[in-house]
C-alpha cells in the first residue's frame, strides 16, 4: 500500500509541476495558440474494445467477485 501511495504522490507532483511549468511558458507568450488546438480529445486516444476483450474482463471480473461462470 505504501508504494502505491508513493507512486501517486510522485505523479500528482509532476502533475502540478507540470502545470506550473507550462503557465509560466505560456504567461511569456505574446500569441496563445487556439485552445481547442492545444486540448486532446480524450475519445480519440481509446480504440473500442472488441467482443472478446469485453467477454474477458467480465470473466476476470466473476472470478475476481467469486462468481460461478454460467454455461449458456
Amino acid at each position: 500500500m505504501c508504494k502505491a501511495h508513493k507512486r501517486i504522490s510522485r505523479h500528482r507532483a509532476n502533475e502540478l509541476l507540470s502545470l506550473a511549468w507550462h503557465i509560466a511558458l505560456f504567461e511569456r507568450q505574446t500569441k496563445l495558440p487556439a485552445l481547442n488546438t492545444i486540448l486532446q480529445d480524450e475519445c480519440k486516444e481509446h480504440r473500442k474494445q472488441t467482443v472478446d476483450e469485453m467477454i474477458s474482463v467480465v470473466k476476470l471480473l466473476n472470478a475476481a467477485y467469486g462468481g460461478v461462470e454460467v454455461k449458456t
